[in-house]
């Protein structure tokens, strides 16, 4: 046997040893550490998710309790409206000068006693009139700011919420509103016409804007189909919006909750109030994304 035979044979065998250690090293040490350190890190993202999550639910129960209370206030004062014997008895009666213009005085000071009231108005069927708190009084024309009268005439209920709609006023200012429709009389089976309280938006979002004040997610009032009634999005980095239609299946469960899903190319987790006295949910939208960068 030559020398260089066994050299060769010599560094045949070191290499096959140096494969044979080198993968039970992997094995051995390598592959424990390599799992573990990714079951720290799924461990670390689920507890931190799981903080999110129940900062996020507290946080949309104290939303919506404020929310529901606010409606509620607004729902209370169309049933007082609707019940006022003065005005029962101006749709009876709506060429009584006097009778309207005492009605009129009525909604002007009940709108300004309610901050978040923008406008107060009554129609009366026998007639066809519209009385204002803001405004002039006028005939019902089918114009786009009063289609709550035909939204109303569309259904069989005896009150319906209209989601958030714009609008430009007589200065050229764009307000945001929403609506409850209530037929009058309330006590009585027939209908002599309908009260209608347009609500400012900002109210709507007042405590939704607190529950956010980094403006860190986005927020969303929905209805348990996902159609979104109101939003506060100011997380610019949550572009295009979730659609919440996805998420229906669970808003009807009637259960609070969350979930992580998929944005556009972000990471999100959706958590999901009960629903309110009117069947109406809060959803935020929280991004991520930044957390997992944070941990890598």
């Amino acid at each position: 046997m030559t020398v260089y035979n066994m050299i060769s044979k010599i560094i045949k065998k070191s290499n096959k040893l140096f494969f044979i250690y080198f993968i039970s090293f992997f094995l051995v040490i390598l592959t424990p550490i390599l799992l573990l350190s990714f079951s720290s890190y799924n461990l670390v993202v689920s507890s931190v998710q799981q903080e999110i999550s129940r900062a996020n639910m507290n946080a949309l129960r104290q939303t919506n309790s404020t929310v529901d209370r606010l409606l509620n206030e607004i729902n209370t004062l169309s049933i007082q409206l609707g019940l006022d014997g003065r005005i029962f008895a101006a749709s009876r009666s709506p060429e009584n000068s006097f009778l309207l213009n005492d009605v009129k005085d009525r909604i002007k000071r009940l709108a300004t006693e309610h901050l978040n009231v923008y406008m107060i108005q009554l129609y009366f069927k026998h007639n066809n009139q519209i009385i204002s708190s803001e405004g002039a009084d006028h005939v019902y024309d089918q114009h786009e700011f009063d289609q709550w009268i035909s939204k109303m005439e569309e259904t069989s209920s005896n009150d319906i919420w209209l989601p958030v709609r714009s609008f430009t006023n007589q200065d050229g200012n764009t307000i945001r509103i929403l609506t409850l429709v209530r037929k009058i009389p309330v006590a009585f089976d027939e209908t002599m016409g309908y009260v209608a309280i347009h609500l400012y938006e900002d109210g709507l979002l007042a405590p939704l804007k607190t529950m956010n004040p980094n403006k860190e997610l986005n927020i969303y009032l929905t209805t348990t189909s996902g159609e979104v009634i109101s939003a506060h999005t100011p997380a610019t980095s949550l572009e295009p919006r979730m659609n919440l239609s996805d998420l229906s299946e669970r808003l009807q469960s009637g259960q609070e909750g969350s979930v992580t899903a998929q944005s556009g190319d972000q990471k999100v987790m959706l958590s999901y109030s009960q629903p309110n006295t009117y069947g109406w949910i809060l959803v935020s939208e929280t991004p991520l994304n930044h957390l997992y960068l944070n941990l890598q």
